[in-house]
């Protein structure tokens, strides 16, 4: 919003800093500057204003706001007294203040801040009430106070503390561990994590105002959203006889007033390709088991699953921090998909020939070389390999993919393998 600052002086008794030393302190303590605009003889500044401060969209609120942050006496209009009666009122104590802040202010340090604002404060039984404009939307409890505090104190002069550390180790939260321990499992079985959404098409609460109609419910299960990912992952598997194998662990809310965690476990198959037997610990766990011709899904809640796994040995995340690892956005274009068969001499390990391949293919070569057929003949042996090419900033031509097979084409010739 803009504001001309010779109005905003018509409301401030004091004179006002320049526009920039008010723009900097504004920013600092209030709300964002984003410009000023010089116009004649006066300035257009323009205040970013957060939605729950209707009290400042306009230029009286905010000439109030300005005087609260330099400490400028306002005109007499707009200091009238304001009925308790239409106050939000608020509890608090000057301890739960300086325990939030890090601070060891005193009553009538916090008290004077609060004035300032327009917030008055009373005794009543030992204990401190807080009455807050009825135009200050933001105030309702005692922590919003605390933050009114700390930026009219000045967010730069509390002190950095830094927290306590124990070696003692904390016991650990059951679902906490038994999560991890649920994922150490799957993710050495070959299962790739995944995260769906809370919101779903049906259920049985519904959201008040939904941001569209697929997203108008707490979900109910897991399966679901798990069905739809195996579908995606399904279109794009490397190989026909390729398992998609995905779990989740989330909340899901099966009725009003319930919320359960629960992990679901998805097998996803391409018909007539796959051998579509379960792990035995997936069936030692029970749960509810759905399947198709293509998929096989598993729900359960983790309330059975704690006398079934030994999660107390996997209660922290050590096994699973890396303190080196680089990840990558994946791309959302598509890729191209191409095999190479060869003769090789024998001894030839198939290594070294996907090495070949992967240091000729170039950048472009996103996944494999994978070896998917071998066989021997005389003193020859053949190999088959897979790859994938594809760009992070464009869909890929044939042309240019043709390109970089010629390249693996003349290298693996290069060292007497024949193409078959």
């Amino acid at each position: 919003m803009k504001f001309s600052y010779k109005e905003l002086q018509k409301y401030i008794k004091s004179p006002l800093p320049k526009p920039e030393d008010l723009a900097r302190e504004l920013t600092l303590r209030a709300f964002e500057v984003e410009d000023i605009e010089s116009k004649g003889d006066d300035f257009l500044i323009e205040v970013k204003i957060l939605p729950d401060r209707e009290d400042c969209k306009n230029p009286k609120g905010l000439a109030r706001e300005i005087a609260a942050v330099f400490d400028l006496l306002l005109e007499p209009g707009l200091l009238e007294k304001e009925n308790h009666a239409v106050k939000t009122e608020i509890e608090f104590s000057i301890e739960e203040i300086n325990s939030i802040l890090g601070l060891n202010l005193n009553e009538e340090d916090v008290i004077e801040i609060l004035k300032k604002l327009r917030v008055d404060v009373e005794k009543k039984e030992q204990k401190l009430i807080a009455y807050a404009p009825n135009d200050r939307k933001d105030l309702k409890i005692m922590e919003d106070l605390a933050d009114e505090v700390a930026r009219f104190y000045s967010i730069d002069k509390i002190p950095n503390t830094p927290l306590s550390f124990s070696a003692e180790k904390l016991p650990s939260e059951t679902n906490f561990a038994l999560s991890n321990t649920l994922r150490k499992i799957l993710l050495e079985d070959g299962f790739t994590e995944i995260y769906g959404y809370t919101l779903a098409p049906n259920g049985e609460i519904e959201i008040e105002k939904p941001l569209a109609t697929d997203k108008a419910f707490l979900r109910t299960n897991l399966s679901e959203g798990l069905k739809d990912k195996l579908r995606l992952n399904l279109q794009n598997v490397f190989f026909d006889n390729e398992i998609v194998k995905i779990f989740e662990i989330g909340t899901v809310f099966p009725k009003r007033g319930v919320e359960t965690v629960r992990l679901g476990v998805a097998l996803g198959y391409k018909p007539g390709k796959t051998n579509k037997d379960l792990p035995q610990y997936l069936k030692h766990w029970g749960g509810e088991h759905t399947w198709s011709k293509t998929e096989d899904i598993l729900e359960f809640d983790l309330e059975d699953l704690k006398n079934k796994i030994d999660w107390r040995k996997n209660a922290d995340l050590s096994s699973f921090i890396k303190s080196k690892v680089k990840y990558e956005s994946f791309s959302l274009f598509p890729r191209i998909i191409r095999d190479l068969a060869l003769w090789v001499d024998e001894g030839i390990g198939s290594e070294e020939v996907a090495d070949v391949i992967r240091k000729s293919a170039g950048e472009l070569l996103s996944e494999g070389p994978i070896l998917f057929d071998e066989f021997k003949k005389g003193d020859k042996t053949s190999y088959a390999f897979r790859m994938a090419f594809q760009a992070s900033d464009r869909t890929l031509t044939d042309e240019e993919v043709n390109q970089k097979m010629d390249n693996v084409y003349q290298a693996v010739k290069s060292r007497g393998w024949e193409v078959r």
